[in-house]
């Protein structure tokens, strides 16, 4: 909850620093907004859930909200990058491109095993991809970017069925076999009846020929 709080203050406050024009300073909550996110991702929440200590479903509802509220946090931070952009419009770079996409695949592949953050990116990148734009080389790195996304979420997705089977195969391997006692041992049944067929027959021989 207090990083929630944070969160949401932070915005506020970036509201009204974009609204009056004070680009490097509503930057800067930004990315004060965007750490506060990635605090719990990253060491509280991801931890207790890969500990299997907090499988309630609010735990997990605290999880998706912290991804979500970070992923728009990421687009307002790009919105604010664009406001600079119109001032002064130049085509980004390589590096610039490169380092960009670093950042969203760090995103993606750090922020758990759930693939939250990255859908919430996806539909980032897709949604300034399809909006207006001046700068054909960014717009052309949104939906690159989205499709790199998209690739490492369904390979990540196939790599943990692959491990979860892999994982079930061995905790079924290592459970020993029980022994077959009884059968082939001249008992009728190990859990019923444990005595030996020799000495019914014994004594049955035994009675009938006392009877006689």
């Amino acid at each position: 909850m207090p990083y929630y709080v944070l969160g949401n203050a932070c915005l506020g406050a970036w509201a009204t620093a974009y609204w009056y024009n004070h680009i490097s300073l509503a930057q800067i909550i930004l990315f004060v907004a965007i750490a506060s996110q990635l605090c719990p991702i990253w060491f509280t929440l991801k931890n207790a859930a890969r500990e299997q200590k907090n499988t309630r479903a609010d735990g997990w509802t605290t999880m998706i909200v912290a991804k979500v509220l970070l992923g728009t946090l990421v687009m307002y931070l790009w919105k604010t990058w664009g406001a600079i952009d119109v001032q002064t419009p130049v085509p980004p770079s390589i590096p610039q491109k490169v380092h960009s996409g670093i950042v969203f695949v760090f995103y993606t592949i750090t922020s758990g095993p759930d693939p939250t953050l990255g859908l919430v990116l996806i539909y980032v990148l897709l949604t300034l991809w399809l909006g207006p734009y001046q700068n054909a080389g960014w717009h052309n790195f949104f939906i690159i970017q989205s499709l790199i996304l998209a690739v490492l979420l369904i390979l990540e997705r196939l790599l943990s069925r692959l491990n979860l089977n892999t994982d079930n195969q061995t905790s079924t391997s290592d459970i020993p076999n029980e022994p077959d006692i009884g059968y082939g041992y001249g008992y009728e049944d190990s859990f019923t009846s444990p005595t030996p067929r020799r000495s019914r027959d014994s004594n049955s021989s035994a009675c009938g020929h006392t009877d006689g």
